[in-house]
């Protein structure tokens, strides 16, 4: 399951029991991903492009300042990377979501990778 749809059967004529088996696509204007997920896909890219944006500048500060840089400024950096990253495959992540109609595993996996 890929989101939370409300699916309708009528029946207008006179059975009574019936089993219906199947799958549902729902194909939305903006595409396959969830009405309640389509502003997740945004937040994750303009995260991303903030995060990038400040990293470099982050990035640019420590190269400039290499020899002054202590432990905690160089743990930093691998968080300020670790939460690009982490913005990047959430993004793709939700991106071939809504282009395929169902989310990749590999990039669930990544995603988790970089989120922990």
């Amino acid at each position: 399951a890929t989101g939370e749809y409300i699916l309708t059967v009528t029946n207008c004529g006179s059975t009574s029991a019936t089993l219906l088996k199947g799958q549902v696509a729902v194909k939305q204007p903006h595409g396959y991903l969830p009405g309640n997920k389509i502003w997740t896909l945004h937040w994750w890219g303009w995260f991303t492009l903030v995060n990038a944006f400040l990293s470099v500048v982050w990035i640019i500060a420590v190269v400039r300042h290499r020899s002054a840089v202590m432990y905690v400024q160089k743990v930093f950096t691998g968080l300020v990377v670790t939460a690009f990253m982490e913005g990047a495959v959430q993004y793709f992540l939700h991106k071939d979501w809504n282009n395929s109609g169902s989310e990749s595993m590999v990039l669930f996996a990544l995603a988790m990778l970089f989120y922990g």
